[in-house]
């Protein structure tokens, strides 16, 4: 009785959204992206510290610890689901605070539940943890809250470059302004500014080298000899479409009942172009505009909840529409495209055969998929583990190394090397529809 009044209030809703997100992860868990299929997962859990810290290397070395605290099952979908959390929380004090905490909920849930949106919360690209902090980012500086804006940006830009792309026009906002008079240079955060600058900096000297020395400025600037700009900007419209029509038919009648709909389009159409600049484009890096779609779809159920015209039970039907259809859209897509859970993989009870199977001492090499995490965790620490090259050559030589070998081939290196050939044996069926991975052994 003395514990129920100090939850009441501002911490009762604290505690309530935390267990929502605790239950979302295990509800989840087993039923989203089988995590080690991400190289970035990869990189936190099978490689500390990284010999070349190709993304900031301050989120890889944050994963290793938390994946050291938390079963990487949970880890990744409980950061992805607090970036949720906070962007929902924000956008409801942008629109009016408790007030409006209804509309605003409806339009987040319809904005965030399609079924790529739910697949790829399980995994560490930190597309859209940064995506959300540059929103926030960029509607602080239209707020005028300058500091604000910088703590967003460069928290965003610390998870991954992604936050920049939002940066762009909080950066044009600034400078008309400047030039227009709207605003004093004095009332800027210069010096915390330069602080920030030499942070982001110093953080991306790795990926900086990646991409100009390792991949060439081509990896980011081209892409499918269709010319700058076209190729990115041609996927993602395509993805609008096809795997989010629900999204794209929100966003799409947010802007048309918006009384400024000419500042919606403005922000739409820029962050789409400037985004589009970059070569990698479509499945995960959709994820960049998860929170555009939220901002667009809360505007629009703020405006029709507060309309004298519409009863709240048509914009409460509204909502259940979006998402009956995002519903649907789940029966559909999963036989469409590549995608692995620990559900329907049977991950867990591949992993148990395999760490009885193999024997001790066992050198384990894989590719694009990784067991390291889940068979230390069994109690395999006696294991070597290697990632295998994409060199076929190479990936021979590999196999062809004495002792016990352990290798989860993905189903083009199958076809392409041949493991039978080099005296590897079949341990289980091929799981991972498309992907078609397979654990083979050779016992000496």
């Amino acid at each position: 009785t003395a514990l129920w009044p100090a939850l009441s209030g501002r911490s009762l809703w604290t505690l309530a959204a935390f267990g929502t997100i605790v239950l979302l992860s295990l509800l989840l868990a087993d039923h989203t992206r089988l995590p080690f299929l991400n190289e970035r997962v990869r990189w936190a859990t099978d490689w500390f510290p990284l010999p070349v810290p190709l993304d900031p290397p301050l989120l890889v070395r944050t994963e290793y610890l938390v994946t050291r605290l938390v079963d990487a099952r949970y880890a990744f979908l409980l950061s992805s689901l607090c970036a949720h959390a906070g962007l929902l929380l924000y956008l409801a004090q942008h629109f009016g605070g408790r007030r409006v905490l209804v509309p605003v909920t409806l339009g987040y849930l319809t904005a965030v539940t399609s079924f790529r949106s739910i697949y790829f919360l399980n995994g560490a690209e930190a597309e859209l943890p940064a995506a959300a902090l540059g929103l926030i980012g960029l509607l602080e500086t239209h707020r005028g809250r300058h500091v604000n804006a910088l703590v967003a940006f460069t928290a965003g830009l610390l998870f991954k470059i992604t936050a920049g792309f939002y940066a762009v026009p909080a950066i044009a906002i600034i400078v008309i302004r400047l030039a227009r008079g709207r605003i004093d240079r004095s009332s800027l955060p210069w010096r915390a500014g330069l602080v920030a600058l030499g942070m982001i900096g110093l953080t991306y000297v790795g990926y900086a080298l990646n991409v100009v020395v390792l991949r060439g400025g081509s990896y980011v600037l081209q892409g499918s000899g269709q010319g700058f700009l076209l190729h990115s900007l041609g996927t993602f419209l395509a993805e609008f479409v096809t795997a989010y029509p629900v999204q794209a038919a929100v966003s799409v009648a947010a802007v048309a009942l918006a009384p400024r709909r000419l500042e919606l389009i403005a922000l739409a159409t820029s962050l789409l172009v400037i985004r589009s600049t970059v070569a990698v484009a479509g499945g995960y890096y959709t994820m960049f505009f998860v929170p555009l779609w939220a901002l667009l779809a809360c505007t629009m159920f703020v405006q029709l909840w507060e309309a004298r015209r519409v009863t709240r039970r048509t914009v409460t039907a509204l909502a259940a529409l979006a998402l009956l259809g995002n519903a649907l859209h789940y029966a559909e897509l999963p036989d469409k495209i590549d995608w692995m859970t620990r559900s329907n993989t049977g991950w867990d009870q591949r992993i148990a055969l395999v760490a009885r199977e193999t024997p001790s001492g066992a050198t384990v090499l894989f590719r694009k998929l990784s067991p390291r995490y889940d068979l230390e965790r069994s109690g395999r620490h006696d294991m070597t583990f290697r990632e295998m090259p994409e060199d076929t050559e190479a990936s021979i030589e590999a196999l062809r190394r004495s002792g016990p070998v352990l290798y989860l081939a993905p189903g083009e290196d199958i076809e392409r090397i041949g493991p039978a050939a080099l005296g590897y044996r079949r341990i289980e069926p091929t799981f991972g529809g498309a992907s078609a991975f397979a654990f083979f052994l050779k016992s000496n």
